[in-house]
């Protein structure tokens, strides 16, 4: 008779559970150069590039391009852009977004945007959830400033 064969019992499961990172609010207030193209046909484009302060990600660079439409009085009517906020450690976290400008008068725009986080690099790779901005951009002399959320969903 044969001996019977021993059972091994099952290993646990572990749960698999994100990235504290991927689990957090990110708030900032970055600054620094735009530039706007001219307007031509009620069509234009504008330009960013910032640094500063993040919560979880900490020093960070936020950068991208902005299509716009604008009224006869170049307030614009509408805008879908494209960025990407950046760590340290080249980690990037993208965001597409659509908003409109509060008409101050020219030079200065003021904007409010809204959007979602499409993807990202490294420890951002498959980040999901909301975004929004609110700054300026003066097209006279380049300075640039946005203040930013980014809630990162569990993925």
């Amino acid at each position: 008779m044969a001996s019977p064969t021993p059972v091994t019992p099952p290993s646990p499961v572990t749960p698999v559970v994100p990235p504290p990172h991927r689990r957090k609010t990110i708030t900032g207030s970055l600054s620094g150069q735009g530039s706007v193209t001219p307007i031509t046909n009620s069509k234009g484009t504008a330009f960013f590039d910032s640094s500063g302060t993040t919560t979880v990600l900490g020093s960070a660079t936020f950068y991208g391009f902005v299509p716009y439409f604008a009224n006869k009085r170049h307030a614009v009517r509408y805008a879908r852009g494209v960025g990407v906020l950046q760590d340290l450690s080249g980690d990037k976290i993208v965001v597409s977004f659509s908003g409109y400008d509060r008409d101050t008068g020219a030079p200065d725009f003021t904007f409010s945007v809204k959007g979602s986080v499409r993807g990202g690099t490294g420890n951002y790779a498959g980040a999901e959830g909301p975004f929004t901005g609110t700054g300026s951009l003066n097209s006279a002399t380049g300075a640039f400033s946005i203040q930013l959320t980014v809630k990162l969903a569990p993925t």
